[in-house]
């Protein structure tokens, strides 16, 4: 079986639900526990958009993930900023902001493309 395979992408589809269930609780939780190895909060938010973003690669096989997407990862990653506002114990951060975009814009210019390619995803 092939990563970029239609038969896996339900799974890839689940694993995407959940780790956006995660994302979004580690993030808006009043006082979320220190993630293991995460030293770096920035670290951390970089890491979390750039695997949502592979997810949703994952999770539509028979497409890059479009730009749209990418659109849509972004504004989630920007809600959640603006939503801490909202949250005791939590701040708004322009830099969690930017550090989310940068997961997603790093995956789309720079593994995306080489993973389907050496992958042989024909897309």
């Amino acid at each position: 079986m092939r990563l970029f395979d239609p038969a896996l992408a339900r799974w890839f589809r689940v694993a995407l639900t959940v780790a956006i269930g995660i994302t979004l609780w580690q993030t808006l939780t009043p006082s979320p526990p220190a993630l293991p190895g995460a030293e770096s909060d920035k670290l951390a938010h970089f890491m979390a958009f750039l695997t949502l973003t592979l997810l949703t690669d994952l999770s539509w096989p028979g497409q890059p993930v479009s730009w749209r997407a990418c659109v849509l990862l972004a504004a989630f990653g920007a809600a959640i900023e603006l939503t801490q506002g909202l949250i005791p114990n939590r701040d708004p951060s322009a830099l969690d902001m930017l550090a989310n975009l940068a997961g997603v814009v790093v995956y789309i210019a720079f593994i995306g493309p080489p993973l389907r390619r050496h992958t042989g995803c024909r897309t």
